[in-house]
């Protein structure tokens, strides 16, 4: 996940539970772009 890796660079490294943090953060961000990629998808937006 490059946006971990430049924060990472940015702040030195970041600690277990600030790395999960993103992780999750970035895991449903996304999720939540597939999610309306599919709605779009269903209602024939492409």
């Amino acid at each position: 996940m490059p946006i971990i890796n430049v924060m990472m660079k940015e702040n030195g490294g970041l600690s277990k539970r600030q790395k999960e943090a993103a992780a999750k953060r970035e895991l449903k961000q996304s999720f939540v772009e597939v999610m309306s990629e599919a709605k779009n998808f269903h209602r024939g937006d492409k």
